[in-house]
């Protein structure tokens, strides 16, 4: 897995033996040589998988073969959570010395796939902000309610999508992964667009509540969220790490992740309405939106008649005395109980799904530290 350009050793050898002989100071260098490379693994506290890698290298050439570098994957653990230290510092930190060339490209880029998602992310935000006219996001004004922007924010949005590519052409070019790169994130980002397309046309000015069912809406926030918030950040890791799209690791991945991600959008859902907005940082608007959510979509399949009439007749409608009217429907209908139901359910259905997994392919901690990630979660 190289990193397409010079490699730099950390270690510099020194080429000038004899005159270390002569001095009687090779010994001393190896010896200091070998303290540095001691130091850093333990500090890593993977001494033995690390040898493990090393031993398998030797012996195949490709230390991917070891059972142990299912580990690699663990330093996918952030998705749900703006981190502060790239999760490929982490993995850099977990493996020094594994390829030098490959340890040296991840540390030496001033972005990372990581990094450049998150951009990718914010691209969707500062958009969907202003298609929902949403005063909030993570408690702060949204972008385009900030003192003096507005409308310019949908050019600054734009501007963000044009600086993903830039960045993934000035750091990567050089990879063997570069062109796969490029295309996932077209990819996701055209999955993104079309979920949002049919989210924005099931809720138009005009209400029928007719339109509304769980078939669109699990269509909606597969393509809208859960590509690009849970699956995209796992497959960015898999093709630093060498591997294809493709491959039965990613076919695992999704098949597992865009579940989660769908069950993610249904707890934004709920949150929406039952959430404290001091935890959420947003204010919900779904049903002044008009908005396919899980929540009218469940009090729907269960209400009589004459509760659809005065669901029909309210939501949808800006006054907050229509919104209180459809809030009653759902207490009296008990929904958040039918939510809670389901949340039990589903964690069931994919703890047992991550336990299926093939450990030799792929190391099911990752999903188990998503989803411990977004269980129960109150924002």
């Amino acid at each position: 897995m190289g990193s397409g350009g010079n490699k730099v050793d950390e270690y510099p050898q020194t080429t000038n033996t004899s005159a270390n002989q002569q001095n009687g100071f090779e010994e001393d260098i190896e010896d200091e040589e070998e303290d540095k490379y001691e130091v850093l693994v333990g500090r890593t506290g993977c001494k033995t998988e690390n040898e493990d890698l090393l031993i398998c290298h030797a012996d195949t050439g490709d230390w991917r073969k070891s059972q142990k570098s299912s580990t690699l994957l663990s330093f996918t653990k952030h998705s749900l959570k703006m981190a502060s230290e790239s999760s490929y510092t982490v993995f850099v930190d977990y493996y020094p010395k594994i390829e030098d060339d490959f340890r040296s490209e991840l540390t030496k880029y001033e972005a990372t796939p990581e990094m450049i998602e998150r951009i990718l992310q914010g691209f969707f935000l500062v958009a969907d902000d202003i298609m929902d006219d949403s005063p909030l996001r993570r408690g702060k004004p949204s972008w385009f309610k900030s003192d003096g922007i507005g409308m310019i924010a949908i050019n600054d949005s734009f501007i963000i999508e044009s600086l993903i590519y830039s960045l993934i052409k000035k750091h990567f070019r050089s990879t063997d992964y570069y062109i796969e790169l490029v295309e996932f994130f077209h990819k996701v980002t055209f999955q993104t667009e079309l979920g949002q397309m049919v989210d924005l046309t099931t809720a138009p000015e005009t209400v029928d509540l007719d339109k509304f069912s769980i078939e669109k809406h699990t269509y909606i926030v597969k393509y809208k969220t859960s590509f690009y918030s849970f699956f995209m950040p796992v497959a960015l890791s898999f093709f630093v790490c060498g591997m294809k799209d493709k491959s039965a690791t990613f076919d695992i991945a999704e098949s597992i992740l865009v579940p989660m991600g769908i069950y993610f959008q249904v707890q934004d859902d709920y949150l929406d309405l039952f959430g404290d907005v001091a935890l959420t940082g947003k204010v919900g608007t779904d049903i002044e939106d008009n908005k396919c959510s899980w929540l009218v979509i469940k009090a729907l399949e269960i209400c009589s008649p004459e509760q659809k009439l005065i669901l029909s007749e309210n939501y949808g409608c800006k006054s907050p005395s229509n919104v209180e009217k459809v809030k009653q429907i759902y207490n009296e209908l008990n929904i958040e109980s039918v939510f809670k139901q389901y949340s039990a359910k589903t964690e069931q259905n994919l703890r047992k799904k991550i336990d299926e997994v093939d450990s030799a392919v792929v190391n099911s901690k990752v999903f188990t530290e998503f989803l411990d990630k977004i269980s129960n979660r109150k924002k």
